[in-house]
């Protein structure tokens, strides 16, 4: 075999050798992307799971404070009891004022915390 011969097999072999090379970095490169994907997508499952768990524990923490509330609060579908009780928060008696604030609060609160 003549120098050329030889020239070009050894060609061949370098370029077959760069491309398994560049064969195996591509699917590592694919590997990698996709166990990042993966990883995303249980950080964001665990995400939402703690805020829902931690939102049941505040809800269950917050249960006496809640029935306070609606202590002196009418019953929600009791149209006309509400009717007259916001009209006398409205007219600023103390009690119902602080008690119709501290509810508002606690749910604007607590959907504050959970959006």
């Amino acid at each position: 075999m003549s120098d050329s011969t030889w020239n070009m097999v050894i060609e061949f072999v370098g370029l077959l050798v760069n491309g398994v090379g560049l064969g195996f970095v591509a699917v590592q490169v694919a590997l990698a992307r996709r166990q990042a994907r993966e990883t995303q997508v249980a950080r964001e499952r665990d995400l939402l799971l703690r805020r829902k768990e931690s939102t049941m524990t505040h809800l269950i923490d917050a249960d006496d404070q809640m029935r306070k509330y609606q202590d002196h609060l009418p019953d929600d579908l009791d149209a006309a009891a509400v009717t007259a009780y916001v009209a006398r928060a409205i007219d600023n008696e103390v009690t119902a004022r602080e008690a119709l604030v501290g509810y508002l609060g606690y749910w604007e609160t607590l959907a504050l915390g959970t959006s």
